[in-house]
């Protein structure tokens, strides 16, 4: 799989996440929703993403990348 493919994908599965945690809350929150969001299946998430912490963690550091960008504007 070519490097953009994977970050393009990668990059959904956060979208997706990102909807999911915010209807369910992280405690609540599914993986089984976030594929399901993402459209791909669970082993496809787990392969890019190995827990539910790891996925928030990935949407905090996006979040962040993307204030410091808006900050330095």
């Amino acid at each position: 799989m070519k490097a953009t493919t994977k970050i393009l994908k990668e990059q959904k599965i956060i979208e997706a996440a990102e909807k999911v945690f915010a209807s369910f809350g992280f405690k609540n929150a599914r993986m089984e929703e976030v594929a399901k969001e993402a459209e791909i299946t669970k082993v496809t998430l787990y392969a890019y993403f190995r827990s539910k912490e790891n996925l928030y963690m990935a949407i905090t550091y996006n979040a962040l990348q993307n204030w410091q960008s808006f900050v330095m504007i």
